[in-house]
Parts: structure tokens; C-alpha cells; sequence
């Protein structure tokens, strides 16, 4: 036999639910999901790995002379790295991107086309299983603390 509630009822099950959508599923969240993992690239980057956690194509000898530097860490400046920038464009959506044109140029270089006279690919700007399992975790634990209030409200 269903049960049937009555208006004032129904609108408070209808305004919890709708509070608890809305403290799931909202800008601030994406922005801690796309801030982890923009983390993530950087800190993976720093190491000398990609995004699959593999070393990345050693530097040629003489690059390496000049540089005085042996781990390949895509920091010649440091700008690349610090540009990256993140942003949530929606309550469900963010993006993570470099926020000069240079700066994604030489990304690009490093990601897409290839550098130096052998053309090496170094593959750092993407979402590795591990990033993806941090952000699995996170927004699990934001669930689970959403859930502890909808239930004590």
C-alpha cells in the first residue's frame, strides 16, 4: 500500500534532496577534482616521469652538459610548469589547461610534436589511473560526509 504524504511533506523530502544534490555536485568540488590532478602532473613532471609514472627520454648528452642537469624534468624555466591552470565550468565539468599561449605552445612540443633533432615525445599533460583513483577517493569521501548531513538533517 503506498504511502501518501501531504504537501508540506513532500516539500521538505523534495528541499533535502535538492540540498544534497547541490552539495555534491557543484563548482567547488570540480575545482578540488581538477586541482588534484593539475597537482599531480606537476609533481609527476618534477619527478622526470609521465603520465603512465615512466621515465621520461633521457636529455641528449650535450643538452644535458649545458643545462647541467641529468633528470629530465621539463622545467628549462619553470613558467610551463607553474602555468598550468585550472578551472570548473560547470557543477559536473572542469578543464585543466596552461594559461599563457607560450606556455601551451611549448606543452604542446613536448606532448604532441616532439623535441629536439630526434623528436621526443615526453607525455606529462594527461590523467593517470592514480590521479584517477585520487579523485575517485575525493569526491567519495564529499559523498559520504553529503550523505552523514542529508541523514542528520
Amino acid at each position: 500500500m503506498p504511502i501518501e504524504l501531504d504537501k508540506l511533506s513532500q516539500a521538505r523530502i523534495e528541499k533535502k534532496l535538492d540540498d544534497f544534490t547541490k552539495k555534491i555536485s557543484n563548482k567547488e568540488n570540480i575545482e578540488v577534482a581538477c586541482q588534484l590532478v593539475a597537482d599531480n602532473i606537476k609533481l609527476r613532471t618534477r619527478q622526470g616521469v609521465d603520465e603512465d609514472l615512466q621515465a621520461f627520454a633521457p636529455y641528449n648528452a650535450k643538452y644535458a652538459e649545458d643545462k647541467g642537469k641529468t633528470t629530465v624534468d621539463l622545467t628549462d624555466t619553470g613558467s610551463m610548469l607553474k602555468s598550468i591552470s585550472k578551472r570548473a565550468i560547470s557543477s559536473n565539468e572542469g578543464i585543466i589547461y596552461f594559461a599563457t599561449e607560450r606556455d601551451q605552445r611549448i606543452a604542446n612540443k613536448h606532448q604532441n610534436i616532439g623535441v629536439g633533432k630526434r623528436q621526443i615525445k615526453r607525455k606529462f599533460f594527461g590523467i593517470s589511473k592514480i590521479d584517477t583513483e585520487m579523485v575517485k577517493t575525493k569526491y567519495l569521501s564529499i559523498l559520504k560526509n553529503a550523505a552523514r548531513e542529508f541523514n542528520n538533517g
